[in-house]
């Protein structure tokens, strides 16, 4: 769908809102239990990310974050314009 860097596409039938619902109950419990158990060694553990940057898990996870922030505030803005039903935080 946004393969690509592409952008919206005229007469494209997006996800349901229903879907996004679905799809975010199925994902956050296996989230939720993944940062609970990882330690604070692995935490503090650097990786290179690509050649010449090197994170820590740490700065990863909360970059991942700030990063699906981001693009849940994009749906929503899109979902809009478009005309469909609009997100909420209860929604999630």
């Amino acid at each position: 769908m946004f393969q690509d860097g592409k952008g919206i596409q005229d007469g494209f039938k997006y996800p349901s809102l229903s879907q996004f619902r679905d799809d975010w109950k199925k994902i956050s419990p296996v989230l939720k239990d993944l940062l609970v158990k990882i330690t604070d060694q692995k935490l503090d553990e650097k990786f290179e990310m690509m050649p010449g940057m090197s994170l820590t898990y740490y700065e990863l996870i909360t970059f991942i974050i700030y990063r699906e922030a981001n693009c849940i505030g994009q749906i929503a803005l899109w979902r809009r314009l478009l005309g469909y039903e609009a997100l909420r935080y209860d929604d999630m």
